[in-house]
C-alpha cells in the first residue's frame, strides 16, 4: 500500500485511529471485567439513566462486551499488520469493522431507549465524536474490498 497515494495516507490514519480508539476500548474492557470479577459490580464509562440499568440489560451489556473485545483485538491485530508490514487484508477490518459498527448501533438503540441519553448528553455525545471516524473507514475498506474483488 503506496502511502504516497493520498487515499493510502488517509486510510491509514483512519486505520490508526481504529487502532488506538480500540485499545482504549479494550482497556476499558479489561477495567470492567476486573471489577466484575473482583466485586461483582458491573463498571461501565457510559452513565446509566437515573433510574439504573434494568437487570435484564446486565447479561446483554456483558455478551456485547466479549463480542466487543474479539472486534478489538481484531481490529488492534489488523493495524499492527498494516503500519508494520504494510499489508493489507480487507477481511478481518471488515469483520472487526463491522462487529464494531453492529455493536455501537445496537448500544446506541438500546442506551436512547433507556433514556440515558437524555439524562447524560455530553457523555453520550462524547462517545458519537469519538466513534464517528469509524463510519468511513469501514466505507473505505469496502471500496477497497469491492475493487479488489475485481480484479481477482
Amino acid at each position: 500500500m503506496s502511502s504516497k497515494n493520498p487515499f493510502s495516507r488517509l486510510l491509514i490514519l483512519f486505520a490508526v485511529y481504529y487502532g488506538i480508539l480500540q485499545s482504549l476500548h479494550l482497556l476499558f474492557l479489561a477495567r470492567a471485567g476486573f471489577i466484575l470479577v473482583n466485586t461483582g459490580a458491573i463498571p461501565f464509562p457510559a452513565p446509566p439513566p437515573e433510574v439504573g440499568w434494568s437487570n435484564q440489560v446486565i447479561p446483554f451489556f456483558l455478551a456485547m462486551g466479549g463480542l466487543d473485545a474479539a472486534a478489538a483485538l481484531l481490529g488492534i491485530f489488523s493495524v499492527i499488520i498494516l503500519v508494520r508490514k504494510n499489508q493489507f487484508d480487507s477481511r478481518p477490518w471488515i469483520l472487526s469493522l463491522g462487529i464494531a459498527l453492529t455493536s455501537a448501533l445496537i448500544f446506541a438503540v438500546g442506551t436512547f431507549a433507556s433514556g440515558a441519553w437524555m439524562d447524560h448528553p455530553i457523555a453520550y455525545g462524547i462517545l458519537i465524536v469519538f466513534f464517528s471516524p469509524i463510519f468511513p473507514l469501514f466505507i473505505m475498506i469496502l471500496k477497497i474490498a469491492g475493487k479488489t474483488e475485481h480484479l481477482s
